[in-house]
């Protein structure tokens, strides 16, 4: 484990981030369920994570089904790296981000089409051109919850 401190230029505000490697990270088996995350990303003065998993060739995909161009990470999830690869630019909360070129495609496999057209959750409503989740009005409640 490694603790890494990072002030975000300009805020005056440093923050400590513990980076968690898990030793069996180079362990491709899908038969050890307890292993699937391969690394931890941890905000210590909040407690929130980001969990990592890395991606890797899937060798099988090509020997056994003849699919090409296929990674895959330890939870079974494979991906064409078409849908990956050039990697996409974004924002995220105001911070430069790398997103997959197909993430619409990738979330509408993982999650169905409708995850991406839901435009009010758990009360609040996708602003598209705030480009962020704001809370829903009380009249906006009435009506969509």
């Amino acid at each position: 484990m490694t603790v890494h401190r990072f002030e975000l230029p300009g805020s005056g505000v440093a923050r400590d981030y513990l980076l968690e490697i898990n030793p069996n990270w180079t362990n491709t088996s899908f038969d050890d369920v307890d292993n699937k995350i391969d690394a931890r990303w941890l905000d210590m003065s909040s407690g929130l994570y980001i969990d990592i998993t890395t991606l890797r060739y899937d060798d099988h995909a090509e020997r056994e089904e003849g699919v090409k161009a296929v990674v895959m990470c330890k939870d079974g999830h494979r991906y064409s790296t078409r849908d990956i690869f050039p990697l996409a630019d974004t924002t995220f909360e105001g911070v430069a981000a790398k997103v997959p070129s197909a993430f619409a495609t990738v979330l509408a496999q993982e999650y169905g089409v409708s995850a991406l057209e839901t435009a009010v959750f758990a009360g609040h409503r996708f602003d598209v051109v705030r480009q962020e989740w704001m809370p829903l009005l009380a009249s906006e409640r009435d009506v969509r919850d």
